[in-house]
């Protein structure tokens, strides 16, 4: 079998982020899914249920990573590589 050269794809550094924002999404989403899968009754005494702390943890893990994300497409390249 003869095998050529693969493609180039030019990408930008936001197409990269974008991308990179669309996996952690995606990882979050069938993370909140999971948990509230398998733990949807049960409740501890505080009355908070486990996937609502999962919930919650993940929110503010994500919401930190969209505030550093927009902080970063504020810098020029060179700026986010540290020339």
């Amino acid at each position: 079998m003869i095998r050529r050269d693969p493609t180039l794809i030019a990408l930008s550094d936001n197409d990269v982020q974008d991308v990179r924002e669309l996996l952690r999404r995606k990882a979050y989403e069938e993370a909140l899914s999971r948990a509230t899968a398998g733990n949807s009754a049960v409740a501890d005494n505080t009355g908070i249920s486990p996937s609502a702390r999962v919930s919650a943890v993940l929110m503010k893990e994500y919401g930190e990573f969209a505030a550093k994300r927009t902080a970063m497409a504020k810098l020029s390249k060179e700026e986010r590589l540290g020339l």
